[in-house]
């Protein structure tokens, strides 16, 4: 958690999944107890684009085993989600409900009985005639006479009117119907985030040396014209290097050569503007310089590291994707040997290479490593 200088808590993204958890106990809670979800508040969620909270909200759906429905509030007019029927034998009027929102149907996946999340995407960018109608929805589990599965749990997404988005204001009244939540852009759970999958060596090893560029940017001085580096778009930039990566098919060591991009410069401006495009440039430079490191892992204990920390960083993320049977022993040699003796690069290489090839966790070599190293993976110094 951190202060704000308006005195506004905010949370960070690794906060959120504990958020949605414990919104979705309040709503089985109050469905068990009270028979209805009437009266619960609703979550929001404000941040800067692209720091991941659709995201999260994807991955919660999938955690928490419901139903994932999207809806993105600013794209809605009225008439999209609430659609009048005129039955004229019986003289009445009813509502026909848009098919991205859980209405229960009678040949539709939604039963009463469904456990749904339900996400209201692009929330403050919704006319107020949508945010009405959305008032409805979160209060009543309805949309008209349409109703939601009891068990739905709510959620919106939204940038903040701070943010530079042309965001609406909340009426107060929906305001105090809701739980608000300022998410601070965590660059350290992007970082666990890269770690985890190993889809992006590369961008792993620039984002290390680069921590500062993340968000970077005075909204109320933007010119409206430029980009920034988010965790979007600095994740584009790592697929864009990817066109440029040459695999070893016997080593599986990867060689990145962006100099073939003759509009590098131009591409990373137009990703993530110039200031961090500048430093990304010079952080793939080192990266193309440092080359091989093959000559490591047949020396592991004698090889010459390099001395620049950012050159280290680059061979940390190059030992995680190279390690196989053969040589994870040679990976761990050459880790120990990045910072001194049990450094945080060696634990940063120990851990990813445990989680990208989960098949070498049986292996002797990272057996032995994770018993040397049992305090340092438990957080303790």
């Amino acid at each position: 958690m951190s202060q704000k200088i308006n005195d506004a808590v905010s949370i960070s993204q690794s906060d959120m999944p504990h958020v949605f958890e414990l919104f979705n106990d309040k709503l089985e809670w109050a469905l068990k107890n009270i028979g209805h979800s009437r009266g619960l508040t609703t979550p929001l969620f404000l941040s800067m684009p692209g720091a991941g909270k659709t995201e999260t909200g994807n991955a919660m759906a999938k955690a928490m085993g419901r139903l994932d429905y999207d809806a993105r509030a600013g794209n809605f007019m009225p008439m999209d989600i609430r659609i009048p029927t005129v039955d004229k034998e019986n003289n009445t009027c009813s509502y026909a409900g848009n098919t991205e929102l859980p209405f229960v149907t009678a040949n539709g996946p939604i039963t009463p009985d469904s456990r749904v999340l339900l996400k209201w995407d692009e929330f403050l960018d919704a006319s107020l005639a949508v945010m009405r109608i959305m008032k409805q929805a979160m209060n009543d589990g309805c949309v008209g006479n349409q109703r939601f599965p009891e068990n739905t749990l709510q959620v919106a997404f939204a940038n903040g009117l701070q943010h530079g988005c042309q965001s609406e204001a909340l009426p107060l009244s929906s305001a105090n119907r809701m739980a608000i939540y300022e998410i601070e852009p965590s660059v350290e759970g992007f970082q666990e985030h890269l770690a985890s999958h190993g889809l992006f060596p590369e961008l792993e090893a620039v984002v290390h040396s680069n921590i500062d560029i993340f968000y970077d940017i005075d909204v109320p001085t933007w010119d409206g014209r430029s980009n920034f580096a988010s965790f979007r778009s600095v994740t584009e930039v790592g697929i864009h290097l990817n066109q440029f990566v040459e695999v070893d098919e016997h080593t599986g060591e990867r060689m990145l050569h962006a100099d073939r991009d003759r509009l590098l410069s131009a591409n990373l401006n137009a990703l993530v503007g110039y200031k961090a495009g500048k430093k990304i440039e010079t952080a793939i430079q080192i990266i193309q310089s440092v080359g091989s490191i093959q000559n490591l892992l047949d020396d592991p204990t004698g090889a010459k590291i390099p001395s620049d920390p950012s050159m280290k960083w680059v061979v940390a993320c190059k030992l995680t994707g190279m390690a196989n049977e053969e040589n994870v022993e040679a990976c761990l040699k050459v880790a120990s040997r990045l910072m001194g003796e049990k450094s945080f690069m060696e634990s940063y290489v120990g851990k990813c290479i445990a989680k990208q090839k989960p098949a070498l966790n049986f292996h002797p070599a990272l057996a032995k490593w994770r018993g040397d190293n049992v305090l340092e993976l438990c957080g303790r110094e």
